[in-house]
């Protein structure tokens, strides 16, 4: 199931069953005679969750029983003794302690330690099962792949990990107390602090997992982590032989600490002088985990690729003398534009075709149409129709450094995998050094700062004015048509496709653009129509966010988002077409984020 990736077509057949045994237990174990139907019923939920997984199974893939000889299953573990090891030593080294511990001062004490154990196991139970599970085969893949740099996808998953954990610390270790309370006797009260020493454990357990498991195993090292689990059961036995005589369930502890150390250590030595990891802190923080991570690898690519420019343009041709000018003016013309001129008029369309091609020559130029003026169309039919690998998207209202062809060109044909953008510079706004680049926080405020004089990677966003890709096979960008009204968030949605296709947004300050936002644009709608333009901003936004499956995303952004809503209520500047009573604008700028992610229709308030 996990192979396939279709774990969702069996969670509720692992939900149901599985609640309603264990629910069971509270009504059927009321005493210590009784204590047998326990596992009975674990059995049973387990036993009847993999039936129903099976029958799925066996109906969707048509998988029909076998009989195999036990020479058969002999040799399939020969094949793999290495893996059989591990999973038989994985569970030994964790519980020979509790078995010890019974042997050497009492079962009493094995009740208490194994309660406190058990309430540790609420974490790995709800954090790092599922998303080690979410993560294969995806991560997996990615690591046998060799298309993406190991290093950046081990401290991307350790982070996250981290980071839910952590949480769930905080979120789980207040409510212990009151659960031991309710529901044990007194005599256990000391598994919280058993719960409390074994939080660290959790951590540590946890690099463990995600270096053996998802690193070594998929590269085919299995001797490697076999080895590492020998070690640690042979250090938890000894410690636990020493230290339980004297310190009873903490002696436990110290052999479990002392085999979770011992594969830290010695996984974490043959995972560094191999290369397979190193520190990369800016792979920790939450800027990272919002994009996907880029591809590494070099494709094959021509030694010498066409470059291709496409420009959208609707009804402004005034713009157009000092644009062609800038693209006259560059160190290496490009190879192909292509024009996308939204004018209904046919006439006016041949006669500005006419104009284009007689002023700048020694370019080929293309001049595709489509059937409505929509930007994102545009720019789809822009980027489907150029012929050139390179594809550099630019607004009409630039003005383009001398340089800016060739420094795309440069970057690209080296870095194939970026989707980059550079800086852009509007009248009276002079470079800072911002080192958050069209970036969305988590909770959703937005920084743009595309005057940053710093480079940025981890982009959400590339600005809609300036950007570039080396288009490799099967690669499809894609603009989303659907996006309504001026402030569209097509950027967003674009870097997101991109980004889920290998892609690494960055952005690098140089080859400045110039840009002149024009009157009747996305800047003056905003200031005439604040109310309307942000409905329809943030019914975009939940749009992409269904689009791209960020259904967490939407749910922390509600909060900004009506906030937003009273912000944009309170600005009565900006208020001069608004005919409903102003009290409704933070609902409705809601309801439309809302309606955006339901793909339900845009209503006007």
């Amino acid at each position: 199931v996990l192979g396939v990736q279709e774990m969702p077509k069996v969670v509720w057949r692992h939900l149901i069953p599985k609640t309603v045994f264990i629910g069971l237990v509270f009504l059927v174990v009321g005493s210590d005679s009784q204590a047998y139907r326990y596992p009975a019923l674990i059995a049973l939920a387990i036993g009847s969750s993999s039936l129903a997984t099976w029958h799925w199974i066996a109906t969707k893939h048509r998988l029909l029983w076998k009989w195999v000889g036990i020479k058969s299953v002999v040799q399939q573990i020969q094949e793999g003794f290495y893996v059989f090891g591990v999973s038989l030593l994985s569970v030994f080294y964790q519980t020979i302690g509790a078995l010890l511990l019974g042997q050497m001062v009492d079962y009493t004490s094995v009740g208490t330690y194994t309660l406190g154990w058990r309430i540790m196991n609420l974490f790995p139970a709800l954090v790092l099962i599922p998303i080690l599970q979410a993560l294969f085969p995806r991560i997996g893949e990615q690591i046998r792949s060799g298309k993406y740099s190991i290093p950046h996808l081990l401290n991307r998953t350790l982070s996250q990990l981290f980071a839910f954990l952590i949480v769930l610390v905080f979120l789980i270790t207040p409510g212990v107390p009151g659960l031991l309370g309710h529901f044990f006797d007194p005599i256990y009260a000391e598994a919280f602090y058993i719960f409390l020493g074994l939080i660290p454990f959790i951590l540590l357990s946890t690099w463990n997992q995600v270096i053996a498991h998802q690193l070594f195993l998929n590269l085919s090292k299995d001797r490697l982590v076999f080895i590492s689990y020998v070690g640690a059961s042979v250090v938890a036995c000894l410690l636990s032989i020493v230290f339980i005589p004297l310190w009873s369930w903490k002696g436990v502890l110290i052999g479990l600490y002392g085999a979770e150390v011992f594969m830290t250590m010695y996984n974490g030595y043959h995972a560094i002088t191999k290369g397979y990891f190193c520190w990369i802190w800016s792979e920790w923080t939450p800027k990272a985990w919002l994009v996907p991570l880029g591809r590494v690898d070099h494709p094959s690519t021509d030694e010498n690729p066409s470059l291709s420019v496409v420009i959208p343009t609707y009804l402004r041709p005034e713009v157009w003398p000092q644009l062609l000018e800038s693209i006259r003016t560059q160190t290496l013309l490009p190879n192909e534009i292509v024009v996308i001129d939204q004018n209904p008029d046919p006439k006016e369309r041949q006669a500005f075709q006419n104009w284009l091609q007689s002023e700048l020559t020694g370019v080929r130029w293309s001049f595709p149409q489509i059937e409505r003026p929509n930007r994102c169309l545009a720019k789809q039919t822009g980027l489907l129709e150029a012929a050139g690998p390179i594809k550099v998207v630019i607004d009409d209202d630039v003005v383009l450094h001398p340089e800016f062809i060739e420094y795309y060109r440069k970057h690209l044909q080296s870095s194939p995998w970026d989707l980059l953008t550079t800086q852009l510079l509007e009248p009276g706004v002079h470079p800072e050094p911002k080192s958050n680049v069209a970036r969305y926080t988590w909770y959703g405020y937005f920084h743009l700062n595309h005057h940053s004089s710093r480079f940025a990677c981890n982009l959400n966003a590339v600005t809609g004015a300036c950007f570039g890709f080396y288009n490799h096979l099967g690669v499809l960008p894609n603009f989303e048509p659907k996006l309504i009204g001026q402030g569209i968030k097509e950027e967003v949605d674009f870097t997101y496709t991109m980004a889920k296709q290998g892609y690494r947004p960055v952005y690098h300050p140089e080859v400045p653009t110039q840009h002149f936002p024009q009157q009747g644009g996305n800047q003056e709608t905003k200031a005439n129509n604040r109310v309307q333009w942000m409905a329809e901003a943030y019914y975009n936004f939940g749009f992409v966010h269904q689009k791209h499956g960020l259904l967490h995303l939407q749910v922390l952004r509600t909060p900004y988002v009506f906030l937003i809503g009273w912000k944009t209520a309170l600005q009565s500047d900006k208020m001069n077409r608004l005919k409903a009573p102003r009290i409704q604008v933070p609902g409705h700028i809601l309801r439309s984020f809302w309606r955006g992610y339901w793909r339900k229709p845009f209503q006007a308030l």
